[in-house]
């Protein structure tokens, strides 16, 4: 399974999220193909940790890489998109794919 996970803060900070992020990450990466979205900690460009494609959010995008994400996931052709962070910094996403329009 090609998996895209969006981690606020990247595997190698030693926050909580950046914490889960490691574990999470190197623990399925043996069985799973994973790519880590990381706005915070990586600022530009992408860099390989412990065999994880790590990329950037882009430029000009919000803090959390909010308008990144869809590129991710398109390019890694992920099948499934994980999301590690406060459900707030998803809010466009949310409006577009999850709630109903009435």
């Amino acid at each position: 399974m090609r998996i895209l996970y969006s981690a606020k803060d990247a595997g190698w900070l030693g926050t909580g999220y950046g914490t889960c992020c490691h574990y999470i990450t190197t623990g399925v990466k043996h069985k799973h193909n994973v790519r880590v979205l990381a706005p915070i900690g990586l600022n530009y460009g992408s860099i390989e940790v412990d065999g994880i494609p790590y990329y950037s959010a882009f430029e000009g995008g919000d803090k959390y890489g909010e308008p990144s994400i869809e590129p991710h996931y398109a390019d890694h052709k992920a099948d499934i998109y994980l999301n590690q962070a406060d459900i707030f910094a998803l809010y466009n996403i949310l409006m577009l794919y999850c709630l109903p329009t009435t």
